[in-house]
Order: structure tokens, then sequence, then C-alpha cells
């Protein structure tokens, strides 16, 4: 994959306005790094920051390809929040409306040998959200106790951007995730999934399901799964279109992952290779349950882990921070480890 990611350049026609932009990021962190607004965090900062959401901004990269190869070419996007259109060399790719979701959009016919321009055009959110309001047959009320910007619960993004009882409210966005672009020249992988079922006698059977789409004809296509020592390849002709296929593994001694205090954690290596594409995972064998059987006044509510009844002790995880390029890979473990250092040993996931 041609990672895309960098220091892009972001505009607002309106405001004549046009800045650096560090992608992944978030519009508001590129703004105030270029002096444009305060620091929402100060004061009541934040009230003066809020017209950034009201705007249209574009944000345009250029690449370079020496040649363009037979197969598929495919835009990888991870996180583009949320209302906005991705063009390459002034073809539309994608209309996004959904942050929760990895777009993948076809863009092997915009492509060109030589320099190559991808603009996304970040719509503006809450000008989409009050139109959503207005297209209902009648009024779906939001959490006015919560968001003081109105709408948001129209649509598919985090609802504690338009404010929360621990959050600001300036309604970030931007593209705030992993941005490349892949090349395929038969099959790609699409999805891994790992189902596991323990049995009786200890051994764990892990199931490997994979989604294939075939790009174009291209003769007898080979895939290969590794798990724990182990090895499965296939073959499939003419693959064309989606296609599931699985493999399954036993692990007759599994080392199994333990949550922090009870046990080690332990991860086994996956991997699954097809073409030039290898994908890599990282598998904790482990047996959640949820006892709910009766006691003297009703029925409990407790966790087990692989058997063993577990106490839970841990706290809700909320974003680690309230500006998308803020919240690292380096402080989601700096948190989590305070976490663990704490004496906790499990996380619920706010849903907010």
């Amino acid at each position: 994959m041609i990672d895309l990611a960098g220091t892009w350049r972001l505009r607002c026609n309106a405001r004549n306005i046009e800045v650096d932009y560090p992608v992944p990021g978030d519009v508001h962190s590129a703004l105030i790094a270029a002096g444009i607004i305060p620091h929402p965090y100060k004061g009541k900062n934040e009230l003066a920051c809020r017209w950034v959401a009201d705007e249209e901004w574009v944000a345009v990269h250029r690449f370079e390809l020496a040649v363009v190869e037979e197969g598929e070419y495919t835009l990888d996007i991870d996180y583009l929040d949320t209302v906005a259109t991705v063009l390459v060399n002034g073809v539309e790719v994608l209309k996004a409306e959904n942050c929760f979701r990895r777009y993948r959009p076809d863009v092997t016919k915009a492509l060109k040998v030589g320099t190559n321009t991808v603009e996304v055009r970040l719509h503006s959110n809450t000008k989409a959200a009050s139109e959503k309001q207005a297209a209902q047959p009648f009024y779906i009320p939001y959490s006015t106790s919560n968001n003081p910007i109105p709408n948001g619960n129209m649509l598919r993004k985090p609802q504690c951007h338009f404010g929360w009882d621990w959050n600001l409210a300036v309604v970030p966005f931007g593209v705030c995730g992993d941005f490349g672009l892949s090349h395929a020249r038969s099959v790609r992988i699409e999805n891994i999934n790992v189902e596991q079922i323990h049995l009786e006698d200890g051994s764990v059977e892990v199931d490997i399901h994979v989604v294939l789409t075939g790009v174009q004809e291209f003769g007898e296509v080979e895939y290969s799964y590794f798990f724990d020592g182990q090895h499965q390849s296939f073959k499939e002709p003419n693959l064309r279109g989606s296609q599931s296929d699985h493999a399954r593994f036993v692990v007759q001694e599994p080392r199994l992952w333990w949550p922090s205090g009870q046990g080690v954690p332990h991860l086994y290596d996956l991997e699954v290779r097809c073409g030039e594409q290898v994908v890599r995972r990282r598998i904790g064998l482990r047996k959640p349950e949820l006892a709910t059987d009766r006691d003297g006044v009703g029925s409990r509510f407790a966790f087990k882990v692989n058997g063993r009844e577990i106490f839970c002790k841990g706290a809700n995880w909320i974003p680690a921070d309230a500006l998308p390029s803020n919240a690292t890979p380096e402080l989601t473990r700096k948190l989590l480890q305070a976490a663990k250092d704490a004496g906790m040993n499990m996380i619920r996931v706010w849903g907010g």
C-alpha cells in the first residue's frame, strides 16, 4: 500500500483560509497549529471555535505514480469524519456520511501516470445534521442537556462531538485515520474474522474466516494461512466477485490469554497471504462467559474467563482526547497502562 498520510493542504474558500493539514488529524487541530483559532480547552474559547464546523473545507494531497499497473486500485480510508466527498484527479469516487465504517472506493479509472491529486471535500456536519432533521416526517429529539449543538443524532458520528457533560462542543471532523492507495492484481483480502471454539478436552479450534474479492480474471490464485506453527494453502481458479473462505486450526495445548492480574496474556500470531498481500493479526485464546445463574436475591451478573470467575475492577473509556489529532497510540497506551497500574482489569468502552 502507498501511504498517503503526511502534510496535506487545507482550505476554506468562504473564509479565504489555507493552512498545512497533518493527516491523519482533525481540522480544528490544524487551525490551532496555524494560529487561526484559539485552543478550545482554555476558558470559553470553544465558543469562538464553533464556526469551524459550520463551514465547508477542502483537504488536498498530491502523489506520484511511475506506472499504473493492471488490476484494481482502491483507496483505503480508515476513519473519515463524517459527511464528505472524495475525488481523485477531479473524478468523484466516494460520497461518505458514516465515520464508523471503512471505505475502499475503486479509483482505478481515475489514476494516471505522473502526478495525481486526491481531494477530500469536508462538508459541514452541523448543516448536514440540520438538513436531515428538517427532512424527517416528525421532529426527532436529541439530548438537549448534553448537546449544546443540535441534531447530532441525525449523523453516524460520535455524539459527544456535539457536547457532553465531560466534553466541549466544537464538532471536530476531518481525515482522522489511515489513508492509503492499495493495488491488487487478482484478488484482494477484504476482511478477516476469527472464531474460537473451546472444547471439553482443553483444546481450541480456531476458525479463520476470510472474505476475498477477485478483481479480474487472473488464472489460479493461491492463498495461505499461518497460525501457531501450522500452515494451510488453498488454490482458487478464476475467482471473480466476493467469496468467503475459511481454515481451521486445532491448538491441542493452548497458552491462554488472561486478564491483568490473573495470568499471562499470551498472544498468537496469525498471518494470511494472497499474492503480494499479507495481513497479520495477534490473537488471544480465551473463553469469556457471563454467569447469570440464580442466587438468593435473583440472578447474578458475573464474568468468567477461561472458566475462572473474575472480580472486575475498571472504568469507562471515553475518547482519549476531545480532538482526534491528540488521541495518539502513545496516549492510548499511557492511559491503559495507568489503568493497569491502578489495579484495573476491565475497561468498558463508552458508547457516546
